[in-house]
């Protein structure tokens, strides 16, 4: 493999807003609110009950969805923060491909995903969308191992 950062070195501490997971905001929006995911769906929480330690409330984050001023309980993770949607939906683009969920698997040791189950996806350029066929060429592999891969792993809708 190329000598790359990974991408554990971006994801974000958990919690990144200290919200814990029973938090569920309120449903009608306020002045001062923003979104807020939780277990139960989306609702909205007042910005100044969210502690934004990555400083990352104003940009696009992939935790499952996307949207500026969105922020989550400790039940999710935040993989990216961007300050455009474009890098946002091209990271995404990269977590469902098998390739990044085959990388990500080989360190996975429980169902809990941390920062270091991240340690062997090599992060990649954002400025475009990514597909497993220009991962397996830029990587070099052979067909072998894409057979290998695409046994192992299901198609992401």
């Amino acid at each position: 493999m190329l000598k790359e950062e990974t991408i554990d070195k971006k994801v974000f501490s958990r919690n990144s807003f200290n919200l814990h997971s029973n938090e569920r905001g309120h449903e009608l929006k306020g002045i001062n609110d923003c979104l807020l995911l939780s277990s139960d769906g989306i609702a909205y929480i007042p910005k100044n009950k969210v502690k934004d330690k990555e400083n990352i409330i104003n940009k696009y984050k992939v935790i499952i969805t996307y949207a500026m001023f969105e922020v989550c309980t400790e039940t999710y993770l935040v993989v990216g923060a961007f300050g455009n949607a474009i890098e946002a939906n091209n990271l995404i683009s990269y977590i469902k491909t098998k390739f990044f969920r085959f990388l990500l698997l080989q360190a996975l040791s429980s169902i809990h995903i941390t920062r270091s189950t991240f340690a062997f996806v090599p992060l990649q350029d954002f400025s475009h969308p990514w597909t497993d066929e220009m991962l397996y060429k830029k990587y070099g592999l052979d067909e072998n191992e894409i057979a290998f891969i695409e046994s192992m792993i299901r198609p992401m809708e």
